[in-house]
């Protein structure tokens, strides 16, 4: 019995995760199949499912499984169309597989196999570095813990302190607000009214002593008119 622990499979259950494939290949078993596929360096998969009737096989067909669907999609692509002679002289082929609801064929995507291969490794990738993470934060807690780091002062030179020439500083308490500014204008414009109203008061009296003098001078000649008469 074998003692290697069996491979976490993310295509079981998904149909759009296997591609088919069938043949001579009833006296071959899954794990044959999978060494096989490894010997021709075939593209990244999990595992090969291939049933067995009665305990022996005798079943000309089976499905591959892969992780990803873009995986499948690479799988499918490098593999399709063509004839394979694997072991002890068998024959195979692999082609789309179907859904298992509506036994439509599968679609896959044209897809790099570079980015297949980095999705595929993604999550293996990210808890490496979650726990590498981990690791060189406590490592480096300890070392500040158990260092310690001098501390020095900054003093200026002498020669700094000579040139140093000083800056003037703006009293801000002798600038007017903006509050202040209008303040100040309503005051002048106050004093402006007050003087229109002055000038308007000395005009309204020139206009009345102009009036009585008119008056006057059309009683005199009023005057001069009569005496002329008689």
């Amino acid at each position: 019995m074998s003692n290697e622990k069996p491979i976490a499979c993310h295509g079981c259950g998904k149909d759009n995760h296997s591609v088919y494939f069938s043949g001579n290949i009833h006296s071959l078993s899954a794990e044959e199949i999978e060494a096989w596929l490894k010997s021709i360096e075939a593209p990244p998969f999990v595992h090969v499912n291939k049933s067995i009737d009665h305990g022996i096989n005798n079943v000309r067909y089976g499905v591959v499984h892969c992780n990803t669907y873009e995986d499948t999609c690479v799988f499918f692509h490098k593999m399709k169309l063509k004839k394979y002679f694997g072991p002890s002289e068998t024959v195979m082929k692999f082609s789309e597989a179907r859904e298992f609801r509506s036994k439509k064929l599968i679609e896959y995507r044209e897809i790099n196999p570079q980015s297949s291969t980095i999705t595929s490794t993604f999550s293996s990738t990210s808890s490496i570095s979650s726990s590498t993470s981990s690791t060189l934060i406590a490592s480096s807690a300890s070392m500040i813990s158990t260092s310690s780091i001098p501390m020095t002062t900054l003093k200026p030179s002498s020669d700094q302190s000579k040139n140093d020439t000083p800056i003037p500083v703006t009293d801000l308490t002798q600038i007017p607000s903006k509050k202040q500014k209008l303040e100040i204008d309503c005051l002048e414009c106050a004093k402006l009214n007050n003087q229109i109203d002055s000038l308007k008061s000395k005009v309204i009296s020139l206009q009345d002593e102009l009036v009585t003098a008119q008056k006057k001078i059309i009683a005199y000649q009023d005057l001069i008119v009569e005496s002329q008469k008689k």
